[in-house]
């Protein structure tokens, strides 16, 4: 879907967009991000036990509950070993060792309340891997999904066009304006994201979220705040800035055929949380939204 990531450090990028006059600007908005690249396995033993993977089956310790919506067992969606992730994570946002166990309702957005609470669940497991065990799905589930294992490796990102750092803090990109500056500004700045893009399925740890159909952390202050979606992008911004910058991704899942995911059209889960509970990882916490085109 997209071109690979080009490396380079992020003044030579900027320089080469044309964009150097908003060096400063941007410089700050390159984050570190952990890129997650999926295989597909033949038998799930070929994974081992406690290691990363998308789809499957989870390890989990015998004192964790499969967690359930309305009585309904949720999917087991992703695995992350964080020793795996720790030598990618820059800022040290995430703990140095445990697992994220990630669950989804599949239904979220079926029902018409797509964020009540027990659609979605993440465990932060701290316990040793000789006492975790590799459960099976529930009779119960509607779907389960092929095991991956998962690779990672360091990539940067940047906030889309439709995002309060572009639309609100730069006033760089604006629905309604249509002046020759600002169109070329627009297109130096999208030029940038291509060389920071990258192939799908594009999963990742943290970062700046691929969207699909707009700003992905209004989504999760709109679910937090029940803002209605009737209100106009710039005046949330407005009204609601200090709250969408304390959001920030902890995961992202691509649709991904290997795993047999396919979330809407081709879209994208957004596992978002806010940064004050991520440093004190309350991971039971975080918001799922999902877009698709």
């Amino acid at each position: 879907m997209t071109k690979q990531a080009q490396s380079g450090n992020p003044l030579d990028l900027i320089r080469q967009a044309g964009l150097i006059h908003r060096a400063d600007q941007l410089i700050p908005l390159f984050h570190p991000t952990i890129a997650a690249t999926t295989q597909q396995v033949e038998f799930e033993r070929e994974i081992p036990l406690g290691a990363s993977k998308l789809g499957g089956r989870p390890d989990m310790p015998p004192e964790l509950e499969w967690p359930s919506y309305q009585d309904r067992p949720l999917e087991f969606i992703a695995q992350i070993d964080l020793t795996e992730t720790a030598p990618y994570d820059e800022n040290g946002l995430l703990p140095k060792a445990g697992r994220l166990l990630c669950f989804y309702d599949v239904q979220q957005w079926i029902e018409g309340k797509p964020f009540d609470e027990g659609r979605f669940r993440v465990y932060y497991d701290a316990s040793d891997t000789a006492d975790v065990q590799r459960i099976d799905y529930p009779e119960t589930a509607e779907a389960e999904f092929r095991p991956c294992a998962l690779t990672f490796s360091s990539v940067l990102t940047l906030p889309p066009l439709e995002s309060k750092p572009l639309m609100a803090d730069m006033e760089l990109y604006d629905y309604q304006s249509d002046t020759p500056e600002r169109e070329a500004e627009i297109d130096a700045y999208l030029n940038l994201l291509k060389m920071t893009s990258r192939s799908s399925p594009q999963h990742q740890v943290l970062g700046w979220p691929y969207p699909i159909q707009g700003d992905v952390f209004i989504e999760a202050v709109r679910a937090g705040l029940g803002i209605p979606m009737s209100q106009p992008i710039n005046d949330v911004y407005q009204t609601y800035g200090t709250q969408i910058d304390e959001w920030q991704l902890l995961l992202q899942i691509d649709s991904d055929d290997k795993a047999n995911m396919l979330w809407g059209d081709a879209g994208v889960l957004y596992w978002c949380i806010r940064r004050e509970d991520l440093r004190h990882r309350r991971f039971d916490r975080v918001i799922v939204t999902m877009q698709c085109s």
